[in-house]
């Protein structure tokens, strides 16, 4: 495997350099000029972001970031955070499961992937100012961290590489900002959308959205509105495991809600107080998985089928109440952004031919009537109260010192519950006589709310960030700038268990864990040399670093789990584990050339991660837990292109490489973990996306104009699994998701402000087996997830 690396990493990096030194020759020969006879009106614009806290054009920020304003979102089509992956280099989103029903909570950048359930983010998600990413309790079954739809953005940012300094806990492998426009004082503004959209097979779709905003008292107060409804039709099919009779067509629909409001007032000159709210509300009518055997009939036309007799719903709202205040003082600005994130989720799964298989080796258990159902109820609550107070210095061109210092505090409490509701008497009693009390020596549980329950594990936590941080730049010449910052945290995690009832092995127990309390200093430091202009060089070393927590193991003792602990002698799991860290070493360069008609971003980088936060399986009972093991290596390189080829035609190409790696044998107790060489799982080493986009006046009018875009994106395979490995499943064997790669079109008319195009997305109708698995060692039933098939539409846009 280290020779396989070696000639894929290191060519396509030295590549990069050797693309860099050209780009750096080229603007060291002073700023080159259109070829004779054209124009510059195809001239690519200029994009700025807020990545080091101040505003700058994206290609003077000396860190890899990709940035898209809500055009660009508009124009690949892009609806929610996951939609981010297929054009943002070394940026990667969880398969959609059973067990991650959204397919948002796990965001890995070059490589660093949280890990699995139960495990804080490695990736930190902001709407503005507040965090939304949360620390994920302990427990199986609330897998999810939130995500938005992308409507009404000013820009995404994504930034690569840690970003703790200035973004805290959870962004060591990075940050995504989600940066919404601001009500003006001065102007009148609006944005419309809609769209409707149709499948072969499937519900069709439909979207829409409104935005408006203007100045309520002339420079002195405004406000901004939008609202935007997602209805997603459903291509799933749901059919009776017993008889074959269809159910019901296409359950696998999702429905979101978006309204935000926000108003500014400036009651002096240089202060400005922004009040806005974020209410955000999600319904996944049933799982996207579908079962791949099992059932008496196939679907016809291609269509795939669910088993389960039973809705499978999720439930996700979450409300950002936010008060911005900024105050511009000659010499600085002050900000202060105070927020409060609160989150309700409820998932609900189909455990019954799981619950049949884990209590008697057979998932369809002769004898259990097929009304029988038994579920997992999953539940979390979620409440954070978030203050940022920052100091930052104003750029005036005869200042060499550039800085910014802050405080940040965050006090967050959240509340998870997984409960098995009823008996699973009608299991027991066919398979072996004998109520469930019998069978397991342990009664069923009676929860707070007066209810019969086979299982009830209700976790809570609070965690707790008091933060101070700060980066001073100096410019050492003209072209030469250092940068060196650093934050310092004082953390706390405390978390109290019960649990209770015979699938959870326990007849009750109610613990208060020890307090998890770390100190984490994370620092970075960046040199930049602007070459030219247009043309900046930058390299970057930063630390990044992750909260330890608390977690659930009284499954130790469940006859159940023995099957998985065999293959892990001498492994003890532990009811807390520790943060883990990384720092990250990385070379880049950006430049602007040929007349504003070409863009490049490129950068390679190295990080060594230790200590690793790692969920390990523990299959034959579908229980996990944490352990901190391993050192990993993670390299590659990003490249990010735009190029005006003619006054008509635009092309736009990015590419991501990540070798993600184990650096050595992990062993824990007597158990292999992790072998020398093995790839990070659940992190493809490629991903790439090119887009190709014409433009032309039409003759009938001076003020329309017509263009055709294609839009190809592809994601390589995961890595194998290797058999080796104790917690490998060989029923599963070595599969991950395979490559697949997806083809967009569109064409369209431009008037004005309205934009209508008709569009063919996944033109190829693509549909790769991702998500493959069944509940455990043995069990017969497998499921799978899929991408959206060939889908056409229509939509229509209205700007001013």
């Amino acid at each position: 495997m280290a020779a396989t690396r070696y000639r894929l990493g290191i060519p396509f990096g030295a590549a990069l350099i050797a693309l860099l030194a050209a780009v750096a020759s080229q603007a060291a020969e002073g700023p080159s000029e259109s070829p004779p006879g054209s124009s510059n009106s195809n001239a690519l614009q200029e994009v700025v972001v807020t990545a080091l806290r101040r505003e700058e054009n994206i290609q003077n920020v000396p860190i890899s970031m990709a940035a898209m304003s809500q055009k660009t979102i508009d124009e690949l089509h892009l609806q929610n955070l996951s939609d981010l992956e297929s054009v943002v280099p070394g940026l990667t989103f969880t398969t959609p499961t059973v067990f991650n029903p959204n397919g948002q909570s796990d965001i890995a950048i070059r490589g660093i992937f949280s890990g699995g359930a139960s495990l804080s983010p490695t990736t930190q998600v902001y709407l503005d100012d507040t965090p939304i990413e949360e620390h994920i309790v302990g427990i199986a079954g609330v897998f999810s961290n939130p995500g938005l739809q992308l409507f009404d953005l000013d820009r995404v940012e994504v930034l690569r590489g840690p970003q703790g300094t200035l973004f805290g806990a959870s962004a060591m492998g990075g940050t995504v900002r989600f940066i919404t426009p601001q009500p003006s004082l001065t102007q009148t503004s609006g944005y419309t959308q809609g769209e409707m959209a149709y499948s072969p097979y499937g519900d069709p779709s439909y979207n829409l959205g409104i935005a408006y905003g203007a100045p309520v008292v002339e420079g002195v107060a405004g406000f901004r509105i939008s609202a935007y409804y997602n209805d997603l039709g459903g291509f799933i099919n749901q059919e009776n495991p017993y008889t074959g009779v269809l159910l019901a067509k296409n359950i696998n629909s999702q429905t979101s809600y978006v309204l935000r409001p926000a108003l500014t007032i400036a009651p002096l000159n240089g202060l400005t107080i922004t009040l806005s709210e974020y209410l955000q509300d999600i319904k996944l009518a049933n799982l996207p998985s579908y079962w791949l055997n099992m059932l008496p009939v196939t679907q016809p036309g291609g269509q795939v089928a669910t088993g389960s007799t039973q809705q499978q719903p999720t439930y996700d709202s979450m409300s950002i109440p936010a008060l911005k205040i900024s105050y511009d003082l000659p010499a600085l600005t002050i900000e202060s952004n105070t927020s409060y994130f609160h989150r309700e989720y409820a998932n609900y799964t189909d455990m019954t031919h799981a619950d049949e298989f884990f209590i008697t080796g057979n998932a369809f258990v002769p004898g259990v009537p097929p009304s029988y159902s038994q579920f997992w109820d999953n539940f979390a609550w979620t409440n954070a109260v978030q203050e940022e107070l920052r100091f930052t210095s104003k750029d005036e061109p005869d200042k060499r010192f550039h800085w910014i210092f802050g405080v940040f505090y965050r006090d967050a409490s959240q509340r998870a519950a997984q409960i098995l509701p009823n008996t699973v008497d009608p299991i027991t009693e066919a398979c072996c006589g004998m109520t469930s009390e019998q069978f397991f020596g342990i009664p069923n549980y009676v929860d707070p709310y007066g209810n019969v329950d086979a299982g009830y594990i209700e976790f809570t936590s609070t965690d707790k960030e008091t933060a101070g941080f700060g980066e001073v730049s100096y410019d050492l010449t003209s072209a030469l700038k250092l940068t060196v910052g650093a934050r310092v945290s004082h953390d706390t995690v405390e978390s109290h268990q019960l649990i209770a009832g015979p699938l959870d092995a326990v007849t009750f127990s109610n613990t208060v864990l020890p307090a998890e309390v770390q100190n984490p200093v994370t620092p970075r430091f960046s040199l930049s040399y602007q070459l030219a202009d247009q043309t900046m060089l930058y390299t970057t070393a930063a630390k990044g670093y992750r909260l330890g927590g608390d977690q659930v193991v009284n499954w130790v003792g469940d006859p159940a789990c023995a099957p998985s602990l065999k293959l892990l002698p001498g492994v003890s799991p532990s009811n807390t584990y520790n943060s883990d860290s990384l720092w990250s070493y990385e070379f880049g360069g950006k430049s602007t050339l040929f007349n504003n008609r070409l863009q490049i971003d490129a950068s390679i980088y190295y990080i060594d991660w230790t200590n690793i936060q790692t969920s390990v399986p523990v299959a034959s009972c579908l229980e996990a837990f944490v352990a901190n093991f391993g050192k990993a290596i993670s390299k590659g390189a990003d490249l990010q292109l735009n190029l005006a080829l003619t006054d008509h035609l635009t092309l736009g190409a990015t590419g991501g490489y990540t070798d993600g790696y184990y650096a050595k044998n992990e062993i824990i107790g007597q158990a292999l973990l992790a072998q020398e060489g093995e790839r990070l799982p659940n992190v493809p080493p490629w991903n790439v996306a090119a887009n190709l986009v014409y433009r032309q006046a039409l003759p009938f009018s001076s003020e329309t104009s017509g263009y055709a875009r294609l839009d190809f994106r592809h994601i390589s395979a995961m890595p194998q699994l290797l058999p080796v490995i104790a917690t490998y499943d060989p029923a599963l064997g070595q599969h991950q998701d395979p490559a697949y790669s997806v083809l967009n079109l569109r064409f369209g008319i431009v008037h004005g402000g309205l934009d209508a195009s008709v569009f063919v997305n996944n033109a190829t109708n693509a549909d790769p087996l991702l998500g493959y698995f069944h509940f455990g060692l043995g069990d017969p039933l497998y499921q799978a997830s899929m991408i959206r098939p060939l889908t056409t539409g229509i939509t229509v846009r209205y700007a001013f």
